[in-house]
């Protein structure tokens, strides 16, 4: 009777302790499995929809290093980095506009972190409906690596 004791105990002990654990796994593995999986060691930089006024991508760090962009950053638009957009087709030839304005602000994307990046929409994309533009990011590491987005229509 006194063995039996102890085994009911260590199962009040133990049983609660394994739920905790593979509900904390669970809900890690469907916050993992709820967004799309970028390969290990890529950097990609992805169209994501537009608003009225703005076309929407995602940077998705994947590497060992750090991404520095330099940029402006304003209370209502958000970071913007210094970027270069590239468009041909539609009612226009080919179109290259660089984002001037270099901006004050550094922004550091982590490995395994994600930014949000908003580009305004502007009257040289928006003679290029039907056609294809890219946007590719200008980085502020060492080697100085641009990053280019997928091709998207304006």
């Amino acid at each position: 009777m006194k063995n039996h004791f102890k085994v009911e105990a260590w199962v009040m002990v133990l049983l609660p302790v394994f739920v905790i654990v593979v509900a904390l796994a669970a809900a890690l593995l469907v916050r993992h499995a709820s967004r799309p999986i970028t390969p290990p060691g890529q950097i990609t930089f992805s169209y994501n929809g537009r608003s009225d006024s703005k076309y929407l991508f995602v940077l998705d760090n994947r590497s060992a290093q750090a991404i520095y962009l330099r940029g402006t950053k304003g209370f209502w638009t958000g970071f913007v980095p210094s970027h270069t957009t590239t468009c041909q087709g539609g009612a226009s030839a080919l179109t290259e506009s660089e984002n001037s304005i270099l901006g004050d602000s550094i922004s550091r994307i982590l490995p395994e972190q994600r930014l949000r990046v908003a580009i305004g929409k502007d009257e040289s994309l928006m003679r290029h409906i039907g056609g294809h533009c890219s946007v590719q990011l200008h980085s502020e590491n060492q080697d100085h690596v641009s990053i280019e987005s997928n091709e998207f229509e304006p």
